[in-house]
């Protein structure tokens, strides 16, 4: 497996806000820069499969690979001879929760992906991890003036 990008913030905002956009698929539009749309049927657990269409590229297949209720999500898109795995977590402690996001490939064309890949992902995995965070921010803020 290679480590392509990982991105990390800490905020007030629960867990539970960052689970809550990461099962929103079609929500994804509005802080991934690279998605234009995904689409699952609902409900989604372990096993569902989708289609992600990103900005560049043409449409693949993703399956939800990790799914722990407000804490994790996780999707494997399957490129041929690669799989390319998004893995979102939320972590609380006392009053502050820490979100990571890792991109991970692996499989026979890996390398060759890698360098097809790396360059796009790590510009852009930290600014839409920060972009969920302002909109987890935000609706917290709403949530708690409503």
């Amino acid at each position: 497996m290679i480590l392509l990008a990982s991105a990390s913030a800490t905020t007030a905002a629960s867990p539970a806000g960052f689970y809550t956009q990461w099962i929103d698929l079609p929500g994804h539009a509005a802080w991934s820069s690279n998605v234009v749309s995904m689409e699952a049927p609902l409900p989604l657990r372990v096993g569902t499969r989708g289609v992600v269409r990103p900005r560049k590229g043409p449409p693949s297949r993703f399956i939800v690979t990790d799914l722990v209720t407000d804490r994790v999500y996780e999707d494997t898109t399957l490129l041929p001879g690669a799989r390319l795995v998004f893995r979102h977590e939320a972590r609380q402690y006392e009053d502050r929760t820490e979100v990571v996001t890792a991109a991970t490939i692996s499989g026979v064309l890996a390398r060759l992906w890698e360098r097809m890949l790396r360059k796009d992902i790590a510009a852009h995995l930290q600014s839409d991890l920060d972009a969920l965070v302002e909109i987890v921010e935000a609706s917290a803020t709403a949530n708690t003036e409503a």
